[in-house]
């Protein structure tokens, strides 16, 4: 079984890409704040507007971290259904042999983690062409 997350290594790269672009524009900023001269005539101006940039630059910060952290859980339970689907396809294959050597308990467990539920009738009922007993 194969898991195609090229799509989402995509856009976990797209993510990260932003927010190295944006710490950068938040360290500018920074840096030009600080590098101000608190004898300009327009200082509390330019560092006002300077700070409005730097909060809408957090707000940017923040959303850009929460897509990524979404984006790397959509990738971790693509990856763990994966996974679960390959312990029971191995499973399946060799359900003979895992079968003959466990014990009661092991074999309930096993059986029970297979099978969602079991649903027996004591006449035969059609459903969607086929056929229940």
């Amino acid at each position: 079984m194969e898991v195609d997350t090229s799509a989402l290594d995509q856009e976990i790269a797209n993510y990260e890409k932003q927010l190295r672009q944006l710490y950068h524009n938040k360290d500018t900023i920074l840096s030009d704040i600080d590098s101000l001269d608190y004898e300009d005539k327009h200082y509390q101006r330019r560092k006002t507007d300077l700070e409005n940039h730097l909060y809408k630059t957090y707000d940017k910060i923040e959303k850009a971290e929460e897509l990524l952290v979404s984006a790397k859980a959509k990738k971790r339970s693509l990856l763990a259904d994966k996974i679960t689907g390959d312990n029971i396809y191995k499973a399946l294959i060799f359900f003979d042999k895992l079968y003959a050597k466990m014990n009661e308990a092991e074999k309930r467990e096993f059986l029970s983690q297979l099978v969602d539920n079991v649903q027996i009738y004591e006449e035969r009922k059609e459903h969607k062409n086929l056929m229940f007993l």
